[in-house]
């Protein structure tokens, strides 16, 4: 019996030696896994950094488009006005000439 009560006694010492090791490795896994979700987030704020840079970028791509379309309407308008007075100016003179000759 005594013998039996020993290797028992053993037997629980090596299970809670062997419990104890086991929640040391737990807890050293649990570092792990918030050390990647850490370095994931970081990851995925980098990319969202970098998509935030490449929009930016495109985002002034086309503000100056739309500058440079805004100034060629601008300058299409002008000269649009610009022939409207011409060919206003010219009907003015056409008449004046159909007039004088009567």
């Amino acid at each position: 019996m005594n013998r039996e009560s020993e290797l028992r006694s053993e037997s629980e010492m090596y299970n809670l030696m062997l419990k104890e090791e086991l929640d040391n490795k737990n807890k050293q896994l649990a570092v792990i896994v918030e050390k990647l979700k850490f370095y994931e987030a970081k990851e995925d704020n980098v990319k969202t950094d970098e998509l935030i840079n490449v929009f930016r970028k495109e985002n002034e791509e086309l503000k100056k488009r739309n500058l440079s379309l805004t100034r060629s309407i601008r300058q299409k308008d002008s000269v649009a006005k610009d022939l409207e007075r011409k060919l206003d100016s010219l009907e003015d003179l056409l008449e004046d000439i159909q007039n004088s000759d009567l």
